[in-house]
């Protein structure tokens, strides 16, 4: 008999560098799969021969890439994309109500998924930092001032983060709909600290990493997820999800782990024949 989590789904947060494998091992999650690619003009594709894999079955939308460059005083970034991954999120959300076997997704007709994964949350982030410049009116968040005109860099922040958790709380809503997994890949943020030496401000690396959510949420992003596992691959080129803290990964903030009778780490390269590593570490949904 299954037990709560099969019958809900997971949550799985994979947090890491690029190229390090968290598009790989979500792909080999139960299809059929609904993406919304915010960091990759692509899908990504196991390889040739994977059993029970079928590239057809998985539905991918694009958005394009963050605006970075925010000093143009004379332009406010868009909101538009956000609002889109948002919309997007709740016509996943409509979909798993209804229960239909498919359903319209950007003009497509796409199938009612078993697996929901987004793409690049840091990206979604930086989206969400557009949103709020421009329905705060801002050009930069260097804007934001306190009630005696002081720069005030803890508002805009607050403001993000308060969306963002919006985002998070929906995403993990998801499975409580219908049997489906949810998993997001996020990138990791060196942690940077300021401090006063001989009289100015100075910014230093700690060597702490963060998954890459920003300020705060960095701490309780992960929190929404059953599982947030760090990706890595090591100089023997093999793949690997850690999920616990070891000892050899205490700079690594975030970690935790829903699962029981895992590996502080876990090998998860594909070598022929292949295994399912997914169904392997979870089951199937």
């Amino acid at each position: 008999m299954p037990n709560a989590s099969q019958r809900h789904g997971q949550l799985l947060c994979l947090m890491g560098n690029a190229g390090t494998g968290k598009s790989q091992f979500a792909m080999q999650a139960p299809q059929p799969h609904a993406i919304l690619c915010v960091d990759k003009s692509v899908i990504a594709r196991l390889p040739d021969g994977f059993p029970d894999y079928d590239p057809a079955l998985s539905f991918g939308k694009f958005y394009p890439p963050p605006a970075k460059d925010l000093t143009n005083d004379k332009e406010l970034p868009s909101r538009n994309v956000f609002d889109a991954i948002i919309r997007d999120i709740e016509t996943l959300k409509t979909a798993l109500y209804r229960g239909d076997t498919d359903f319209e997704m950007g003009g497509e007709r796409w199938p009612l998924p078993r697996t929901i994964i987004v793409e690049g949350m840091d990206f979604v982030r930086d989206h969400c930092i557009n949103w709020t410049l421009h329905t705060q009116g801002k050009h930069n968040m260097d804007q934001f001032l306190t009630a005696d005109g002081k720069p005030n860099r803890f508002l805009p922040w607050q403001l993000v983060a308060s969306k963002m958790m919006e985002v998070f709380q929906n995403l993990a809503f998801l499975p409580s709909v219908r049997p489906v997994n949810v998993m997001a890949t996020v990138g990791l943020d060196e942690e940077t600290k300021s401090e006063k030496i001989n009289g100015k401000v100075e910014s230093h690396k700690t060597g702490m990493m963060d998954p890459g959510f920003g300020g705060k949420m960095a701490l309780e992003a992960p929190r929404q997820f059953g599982d947030c596992w760090l990706t890595e691959i090591g100089l023997d080129r093999k793949y690997k999800v850690v999920t616990a803290h070891d000892g050899k990964h205490d700079k690594f903030r975030g970690l935790r782990s829903g699962r029981f009778g895992l590996a502080s780490v876990e090998d998860v390269t594909l070598a022929k024949p292949f295994a399912n590593q997914w169904l392997r570490l979870f089951g199937g949904v």
